[in-house]
């Protein structure tokens, strides 16, 4: 899609740059949940059901499953410039 928005002329240099910030957005929104629960399914599948402090670390991860929707438009928020300055010039917060 970048090589796309590159041979294309008909579009302007600042449409351009923020495609390519698009798209590495989305790659990156779909690539962290993956490598972050495949992780913890590993966790999960190695550790033993003996004791209450195993089930209650299970749920904790389950839990972090269900939460990962919620964290998914923050990652994307602060990622992509033009809605973290939006969101930021709003709260009058202006990171280095």
């Amino acid at each position: 899609m970048v090589r796309y928005v590159n041979l294309n002329t008909n579009i302007d240099g600042n449409l351009k740059r923020l495609n390519k910030l698009l798209t590495k957005v989305l790659i990156l929104l779909a690539v962290v949940p993956f490598v972050s629960e495949a992780g913890l399914i590993i966790l999960i599948s190695f550790l033993s059901t003996n004791n209450d402090s195993t089930n209650i670390i299970r749920i904790l991860i389950y839990i972090y499953f269900h939460f990962t929707p919620v964290f998914n438009p923050i990652i994307c928020i602060l990622t992509n410039t033009p809605y973290r300055n939006a969101v930021f010039n709003r709260a009058q917060i202006h990171p280095q």
